[in-house]
């Protein structure tokens, strides 16, 4: 580990490492915005990775784009993809309007959320407290309905 000084004057925490015979740089952050404890722990870390032959540069190009593939993979974008889909295909107009009525009730509580994190006892338990549902009839066609968007994943 070592810290790199720009000719402009910004510093910089560097490790150098090799995986597969190639000699790589993993950049720890800015000094003094990353203290020496912090990038040190942050090259232990890259260490534990290197021992699991786990590129750390990799590693960390995966985590910041994992946040931007959840948001994508939120329950309101499946289901705008979805209607965009049934609308292609040909649905009627009353059917893909009941789409999105149906998108709309459940998106104030899960639009946001990715579809891999809404489990149907979620829906199950929610479906009463959705606005403009009353009755078994239409709590029923609810939890049939997300179950279709959840990918079907009932287990109860």
């Amino acid at each position: 580990m070592y810290l790199l000084v720009n000719p402009r004057g910004s510093k910089l925490w560097r490790i150098k490492y090799r995986i597969d015979g190639v000699e790589r740089k993993l950049s720890l952050g800015t000094y003094p915005d990353i203290s020496l404890a912090e990038a040190r722990a942050a090259r232990d870390a890259a260490r534990r990775q290197l021992t699991h032959a786990v590129d750390p540069n990799a590693a960390k190009r995966q985590a910041g784009i994992e946040p931007s593939i959840q948001a994508s993979n939120s329950l309101a974008s499946v289901a705008e993809e979805l209607l965009e889909k049934k609308a292609r295909v040909g649905l009627a107009e009353p059917t893909l309007e009941k789409m999105r009525w149906f998108v709309k009730l459940i998106g104030a509580e899960f639009g946001k959320r990715p579809v891999t994190d809404i489990t149907p006892q979620e829906l199950f338990v929610n479906r009463n407290s959705i606005n403009g549902v009353s009755g078994d009839g239409g709590a029923n066609t609810l939890t049939i309905n997300t179950d279709h968007l959840v990918g079907g994943r009932s287990s109860f």
